[in-house]
């Protein structure tokens, strides 16, 4: 029979063949092997659409919505012209089309949320609102958000929507959400990332309608306002409840164990101690305070499990009803409420999604956990508040229970661990052995996943963070988290002492182990901040591992090896200046940061120590070879290359130091043409774009 010509695979091809038929080869076993994993194409819609975010927040500009918009109908009419012509080509322009749709959805949310915010400094100034929402403060004193109803000074529409304030002394009446106070405070505008990059507290505040934050010093009085609105009401009666939660907890269980109950179950996490903190983030188990995967799986599995045993106790609705679905549907009911009390933050909330679609699966009779249930709760929480991306919380979360189920659902029906069954001792020897050993790779696979996403926003790691969570896991799932079950149904009957003493024995092995991991040698590994498209070369490797089925996906371990190498040659800045200018970072001789005052602005040294991988405080910053040399009048410090900087506190100083130093940093009011260094940066510069960086070259 005739057939094609075998050219392309040993052949030669013949004469008059077109050059480019070795590249429509390839295109076309791509879009076979495409087809072959057709089932799984709907997992790339929340990457694809997540991706389309964050574009949007990596443009240096504000695109025009009309633009996306214009484009986007633009692609659809695309879509629908092509419809009838060639699969390929359909399939190339939806990718296209859900890259601008999620710019589309983080432009949506960016303009929707739009609300005044405080461009600098006002007070003191009298203030008034009524509280949203108030909280323990780590270092004493408490945290409110207030709902704004007048500043002093503020015309009504430029009010900030809400104001963040601390209050230190706490003096006044008790507050509760829903109260109207009125006091007097320092505002201040939301402050901006602490280096290039970094995270940035302004953008969160954006989206939350935060338009300023500060500090209360007078007494809080009760104040008459309008009352509010349904909405209101509502959520302050929840902020109400779970305070009164929250109060009740810490009675029950004093010290400690009672601040670590109340983060567990109502999400107030300001009590807890700074050192207790400290040992669960360097033993690896920080992820056992934030209310997530873990915590709801427990609860609601807990709650299932017992409302179904309470069930099958009568004969009659064990043979003829559903007890399985009833089940199921309380728990869901359950888990819900458990959201709302917890505070409902991004990982509780991809928590609640997964269980509901899992406990609806079980109403349905379709499969519970599979990574189809994790796009969709990606999915709609992007829709919801495309923001989420960015967050630490939605980035770890995902990233987890992503890894875990991929890697689970590649190992399904195979006796990979622990296989057959015996019995008597043997059989519980078996058992043991299964959990043991789900328990270490779910925690291999958790910590890696979550890993590259740790050293990026946190630039520090948990080396033995198996450890951790081979001793703490098994105390949460096994005694915490079923006495916080007994004791939220003992509440409202006042018999919460009993399950509450249980979950503080299980709180104190948790506590004592993460301090024994702690304070093993080495248990924290630092790393110096790397850039974005490292991890991006991370993530989307191993998407493309997890997501597809087939031999080729393991084409992304290339782009996971190159994010590797690309985070181990971080380029660290020479010179950082703080966004206030009280406080300047120069790399000395021996490769480490030194700082201009070790005192002055001590969060934004602290956090540029961190992101340099460098484990001192800002109080050891100033050990070694000086690099400042300050008077009144100001600073001169040496730069690698022979280079100086000058840090200019004093007009008499001024021409001197333009004279002297190739940088000067004058926070005094000053023309560029008026000074000859080759750069200078003043407080206008800082003001309007934030803290600087600077690598000398």
């Amino acid at each position: 029979m005739a057939g094609r010509p075998a050219y392309g695979r040993g052949a030669p091809a013949p004469a008059g063949a077109r050059p480019w038929g070795g590249a429509v080869h390839a295109f076309q076993r791509l879009q076979g092997a495409l087809l072959e994993e057709s089932e799984r194409w709907f997992l790339w819609l929340p990457v694809g659409f997540g991706t389309g975010i964050a574009l949007y927040f990596a443009l240096p500009f504000e695109p025009s919505g009309l633009l996306l918009l214009v484009a986007g109908l633009t692609l659809g009419g695309a879509l629908a012209a092509l419809h009838a012509w060639r699969a390929y080509a359909l399939s190339l322009l939806i990718i296209p089309l859900v890259l601008f749709g999620g710019m589309a959805a983080a432009k949506l949310r960016t303009y929707v949320t739009a609300a005044p915010v405080l461009t600098g400094k006002i007070g003191p100034v009298s203030v008034s609102g009524r509280v949203e929402r108030v909280w323990k403060r780590p270092g004493g004193g408490r945290r409110l958000l207030l709902r704004t109803e007048a500043v002093q000074g503020i015309a009504k529409g430029r009010l900030p929507y809400r104001l963040r304030l601390t209050d230190r002394v706490m003096r006044g009446v008790e507050i509760q959400p829903g109260d109207a106070v009125r006091f007097r405070a320092v505002l201040l505008p939301p402050p901006d990332a602490t280096r290039p990059g970094g995270f940035s507290y302004a953008r969160m505040a954006w989206f939350e309608r935060i338009g300023a934050t500060g500090f209360v010093i007078s007494p809080i009085q009760a104040a008459v306002l309008a009352p509010p609105g349904l909405l209101f009401q509502a959520g302050a009666a929840i902020g109400r409840w779970r305070l009164g939660v929250a109060a009740r907890l810490r009675a029950g269980l004093e010290g400690e164990g009672g601040e670590v109950a109340a983060a567990l179950i109502t999400g107030d996490r300001g009590g807890l101690a700074p050192a207790s903190v400290g040992a669960l983030r360097d033993a690896g188990l920080a992820h056992l305070l934030a209310i997530s995967g873990l915590h709801m799986a427990l609860f609601g599995g807990g709650l299932f499990y017992l409302i179904r045993w309470l069930l099958a106790l009568s004969p009659a609705l064990a043979l003829r009803a559903p007890i399985k679905k009833w089940a199921a549907m309380a728990a869901l009911i359950g888990s819900l409420g458990y959201l709302v009390l917890s505070g409902g933050a991004i990982a509780t909330q991809r928590a609640l999604i997964m269980t509901g679609i899992m406990f609806a699966a079980i109403m349905l009779d379709r499969r519970a956990i599979s990574l189809r249930n994790v796009a969709l709760a990606a999915l709609a929480i992007l829709l919801w508040r495309p923001e989420s991306l960015i967050s630490v919380s939605f980035q770890m979360s995902f990233a987890a229970v992503t890894a875990l189920i991929g890697v689970y659902e590649s190992l399904s029906g195979r006796v990979w661990y622990w296989g057959g069954e015996g019995g008597g001792a043997i059989r519980q020897v078996r058992r043991m052995g299964r959990y043991l050993t789900g328990l270490a790779l779910t925690s291999l696979v958790a910590g890696a996943a979550t890993a590259p996403f740790a050293l990026y926003h946190f630039h520090r790691v948990a080396i033995y963070g198996l450890a951790g969570n081979m001793l703490a896991v098994p105390v949460m799932g096994m005694v915490i988290m079923p006495a916080a079950l007994a004791a939220l149904i003992a509440l409202p009957f006042g018999l919460e002492a009993y399950p509450l003493m249980v979950m503080g024995l299980g709180i104190d092995m948790v506590i004592r182990s993460a301090d024994y991991v702690a304070n093993l040698p080495g248990a924290v590994r630092h790393q110096a901040a790397f850039s974005a498209a490292a991890l991006g070369c991370v993530v989307y490797g191993g998407l493309f591992l997890v997501l597809w089925r087939r031999r080729w996906r393991y084409l992304g371990l290339i782009p996971m090896a190159l994010g590797a190498g690309l985070a181990l040659m971080p380029e660290r800045p020479d010179v950082l200046i703080d966004r206030a200018g009280l406080n300047i970072a120069v790399r000395g001789g021996g490769g480490h940061l030194a700082l201009m005052s070790p005192r002055a602005s001590r969060y934004s040294a602290g956090r540029w120590l961190l992101a340099d991988g460098d484990a001192r405080s800002p109080g050891q910053s100033g050990q070694g070879e000086p690099v400042f040399t300050c008077d009144g009048l100001g600073c001169i410090a040496k730069l690698p290359g022979g280079r100086k900087l000058a840090y200019v506190r004093s007009r008499g100083a001024l021409r001197e130091d333009c004279g002297l130093a190739d940088i000067v940093v004058s926070r005094i009011p000053l023309r560029r043409q008026d000074c000859g260094a080759a750069l200078v940066i003043t407080g206008e510069d800082l003001k309007r774009r934030g803290a600087h960086e600077i690598r000398v070259t």
